[in-house]
């Protein structure tokens, strides 16, 4: 659908065509699915300002941590030496 407005005349021709239960259900979760990723989105766009950002302060952990992290224990190095 390109439009939000093309939605209500393709619900009009839904119904005038009779569609089984099963498949109005579907439409309705698709429908409904659809609804709720908006409304995530438009809430992360929301507080997307408010999110906590990394500071200079948090550098030198962070470079610690990577440091330490990266480092193979000795039980990986069986093979070498």
């Amino acid at each position: 659908m390109e439009n939000f407005g093309e939605i209500i005349p393709f619900a009009k021709e839904m119904l005038t065509q009779r569609p089984s239960r099963s498949m109005l259900k579907i439409y309705m979760l698709g429908s409904t699915l659809a609804m709720l990723g908006m409304v995530g989105g438009l809430v992360e766009m929301a507080f997307l300002p408010f999110v906590e950002r990394d500071t200079e302060e948090d550098e030198p952990e962070k470079a610690k941590y990577l440091l330490t992290s990266r480092r193979r224990s000795s039980a990986n190095r069986l093979h070498a030496s």
